[in-house]
C-alpha cells in the first residue's frame, strides 16, 4: 500500500521519505490532494513497451499546446539565437 503525503511536507520530510523507498516502501507525493509524483525504491519502476499504433491513437498534446509549440519553434528559428541540446551543458 502507498503512502501519500503532501509536496510541502515531502520537502520537509525528504530524507525520511528516501529512507523508507530504501526500505522498499512507495510514498505518493500529492499537491492539493492530486497526486504528481511517486518515490519507489530504485529499479522497481517498470518500464512498459507501447506500440506505435497506441502511440499515434493517443493525443499527446492538445492542439492548443500544439499551436503554441509550433508558434514558441517558429520564433527561435526566426530568431539569432540557435537551438541547442540543453543537456549538453551540463558539466560544462
Amino acid at each position: 500500500m502507498a503512502t501519500e503525503i503532501g509536496a510541502f511536507e515531502a520537502k520537509t520530510h525528504f530524507s525520511e521519505l528516501i529512507g523508507r523507498a530504501e526500505r522498499g516502501e512507495v510514498t505518493t507525493v500529492t499537491k492539493h490532494g492530486r497526486p504528481v509524483a511517486r518515490i519507489v525504491p530504485f529499479g522497481q519502476v517498470k518500464r512498459r513497451w507501447v506500440s506505435g499504433a497506441a502511440l499515434r491513437e493517443a493525443p499527446a498534446v492538445s492542439a492548443q499546446d500544439a499551436g503554441r509549440w509550433r508558434e514558441e519553434t517558429d520564433r527561435l528559428r526566426d530568431s539569432d539565437r540557435s537551438l541547442s541540446d540543453p543537456w549538453e551543458q551540463v558539466g560544462q
